[in-house]
C-alpha cells in the first residue's frame, strides 16, 4: 500500500522509483505529489506506470511529479530506454 511505500521511501535513498498505478489513480497521485513535494527527494527520478493512454491522464501524472510515463502492459525495451534517459 502507499503508506508502506512512503515509509520505506523515507528510509531509502533510491535514484529511481517505478510507481505502478495498479490500485487507482487518486491514491497513487497523492503519493506522487507527496514525493515530489518532499525536499529530501528532489533528486529522485520517477517513472509512472499506468493504463492511462489518454494525454490528459499522462499530463496529470507528469504535472504531479513524474519524470516519465509508461503505459501498461509494459514494453521492456521502452522501459529500458526511459531508464537510460533518466539514469545516464
Amino acid at each position: 500500500n502507499h503508506a508502506q511505500a512512503w515509509d520505506a521511501l523515507k528510509k531509502a535513498k533510491p535514484d529511481l522509483l517505478l510507481l505502478d498505478f495498479a490500485s487507482g489513480l487518486d491514491e497513487g497521485l497523492n503519493l506522487l505529489k507527496k514525493i515530489a513535494g518532499d525536499p529530501s527527494k528532489r533528486g529522485l527520478k520517477i517513472i509512472a506506470g499506468s493504463s492511462q493512454t489518454l494525454e490528459k491522464g499522462r499530463s496529470t501524472l507528469m504535472q504531479a511529479g513524474a519524470h516519465e510515463h509508461i503505459t501498461k502492459p509494459y514494453n521492456y525495451s521502452d522501459l529500458l530506454q526511459r531508464l537510460k534517459i533518466l539514469l545516464p
